[in-house]
């Protein structure tokens, strides 16, 4: 009952995700960005041991999306009921849209869609140039939506400049175009953004550049939106005293 995009930048060393749904709190649960590892996205019957399972299975030598992916799921006792997906630091996924998902619902890797009777975005994967941004890699995922264009609109609007702040703004927008395009079915609850800089030697706590969160509001991906031009309002102050 949620639409997620999970996008790695390896150019410019970024990755992050955003989600918006009617349920509450999406961004509690559906969402990870691991800067030494990648991104998950877990949601549906959210099942949030995947995240561990999916992030995990990319750490062995030769480890691939689509390995980590299968060995993930061969944890879990309901896949057909899960909606889930990882990219790895170099842009490289597998994502994952069990039959028992309500509604309508299906996935896209690099704008490569894979859902019944849907054939597939226009898209390919990588790094595109387009307006004089880049477009990262990838994985698009919803359930319960108005149907396919609902992923179309976010694979076609997210960008990335370079900057961290520029894409929280460019996943936020996304999230927006999303809804304007028909959204979850049900409705408005709740929003979240999460982006990082990628660095292979980082451990936990992570640190992030951006990570807000709206839990409950009607209209929660315009309200995300203000919510992040508030954050971005102060950032240079924030740089300056030595704060996130």
């Amino acid at each position: 009952m949620t639409f997620s995009l999970a996008v790695v930048d390896p150019l410019h060393g970024l990755l992050g995700t955003a989600s918006a749904s009617r349920s509450l709190a999406v961004g509690n649960a559906v969402m990870i960005v691991d800067p030494a590892r990648g991104v998950s996205i877990s949601q549906a019957a959210t099942n949030r041991g995947l995240h561990g399972a999916l992030l995990s299975g990319l750490e062995a030598p030769g480890a691939t999306p689509e390995a980590a992916l299968a060995a993930a799921l061969a944890t879990d006792d309901q896949p057909e009921r899960r909606q889930c997906g990882v990219l790895d630091l170099t842009g490289r996924g597998a994502a994952h849209t069990g039959e028992l998902n309500v509604g309508w619902a299906g996935h896209s890797h690099g704008g490569t869609a894979a859902a019944a009777g849907w054939e597939g975005l226009s898209e390919g994967s990588g790094v595109h140039i387009h307006d004089g941004l880049h477009r990262p890699s990838l994985i698009a995922l919803g359930n319960c939506l108005a149907g396919p264009e609902v992923l179309e609109a976010m694979t076609r609007t997210v960008r990335s400049s370079g900057s961290g702040d520029g894409l929280a703004l460019s996943l936020v927008q996304a999230l927006i175009a999303a809804d304007d395009a028909g959204g979850d079915i049900r409705g408005r609850q709740s929003a979240a953004v999460m982006v990082a800089r990628i660095d292979p030697e980082a451990s936990w706590p992570f640190t992030s550049i951006v990570d807000l969160r709206v839990d409950d509001d009607p209209e929660a991906p315009t309200t995300l939106r203000a919510l992040l031009g508030t954050w971005l309002d102060h950032a240079a102050e924030r740089r300056l005293v030595g704060r996130r």
